[in-house]
């Protein structure tokens, strides 16, 4: 069974803060929602990952993620679609080096049960409010640009795609 005790301190800081990241790219996915589904999705970054994490109550590393403060080192800047663009790309590779990091440390088992817990923290972030629309009529559950990037993050991820 791996812990936080089997990763550096650096190695700890990326897969605490993949989730994270994950969860608000997809909040920069598709703005269309405004602020009060920004506000939607917030809460559904903060409540799904604990929501998620149910799924695999006996993953030590995903226990040790939740246990701790959630809050990123650095807060990215987003305020241009150009950054916005960056920290989805970053993000990605965020997802990449975890997966990379999982398969080297942790077990098999471990590896899946974390990149699924993203992969769904990611799909719970998009369908937490709908994009388009007015006054939450009309509009989709999950918009064509969230879509498109739940299926990167599944690519980066290695899991099945979940975008739809």
């Amino acid at each position: 069974m791996t812990s936080k005790a089997d990763f550096s301190a650096g190695e700890w800081r990326l897969l605490r803060e993949t989730p994270l990241s994950i969860g608000a790219a997809v909040m920069v996915a598709d703005t269309a929602s405004g602020f009060f589904g920004m506000l939607q999705e917030g809460v559904a970054l903060a409540m799904g990952a604990i929501a998620c994490a149910a799924d695999f109550p006996d993953n030590v590393i995903i226990k040790g993620i939740l246990s701790e403060e959630k809050q990123l080192d650095t807060k990215p800047r987003l305020d241009s679609p150009e950054a916005r663009t960056q920290f989805k790309a970053e993000t990605l590779d965020l997802c990449r080096r975890s997966v990379a990091l999982l398969a080297e440390k942790a077990t098999p088992q471990e590896a899946e049960q974390y990149r699924r817990w993203l992969a769904a923290i990611a799909r719970k972030v998009a369908e937490a409010a709908k994009e388009g629309g007015f006054m939450g009529i009309g509009g989709k559950r999950v918009s064509e640009a969230e879509a498109v990037y739940l299926t990167e993050i599944d690519t980066a991820l290695g899991v099945g795609t979940q975008a739809g």
